[in-house]
């Protein structure tokens, strides 16, 4: 983006490809560890194990070091990296029935199951008016609808 009279003008620039930000990637993680900076000194300071390392090794030294020291997520995420994730099993069952072969299945199951004290067995569901339009009747029968309007 520039600025043109106080004003922001944007300027097109070519999208990063999947290949570059791996490229870049590679390039970080293989480059030679600087170390931590010291504030203090305005220095990097390389830890004498680290020296000649790469940050890539650094860091899986640092994620052992966390798994070692108990952390399971750690310990997770490297081994799932250096072995691979374990394979997930899944059980596939396929059945092939029509709809009609279902109905039957469902009413066959129902005609087994005899057992009482269910609430939503015939006699325990309440009876649906006949007509829908009786469940908004007003209580009031002389109420219009213009009055239940108006106390909206």
């Amino acid at each position: 983006m520039r600025w043109e009279n106080n004003l922001p003008v944007p300027e097109y620039t070519p999208p990063v490809t999947k290949e570059a930000v791996n490229q870049m990637s590679l390039t970080a993680l293989s480059l030679p560890y600087e170390g931590e900076y010291d504030p203090v000194s305005d220095s990097y300071v390389v830890e004498p194990e680290f020296e000649g390392r790469t940050n890539l090794e650094v860091a899986f030294i640092r994620r052992a070091r966390k798994a070692a020291g108990g952390d399971s997520k750690e310990l997770d995420a490297l081994l799932d990296r250096v072995l691979g994730k374990p394979k997930q099993s899944t059980e596939t069952v396929q059945m092939r029935m029509s709809y009609t072969q279902y109905l039957d299945f469902l009413a066959e199951k129902d005609a087994q199951d005899t057992s009482t004290g269910d609430p939503w067995d015939d006699e325990n569901i309440k009876q649906i008016p006949s007509s829908p339009s009786s469940i908004f009747d007003p209580i009031d029968e002389d109420l219009e609808e213009e009055d239940l309007l108006a106390g909206l």
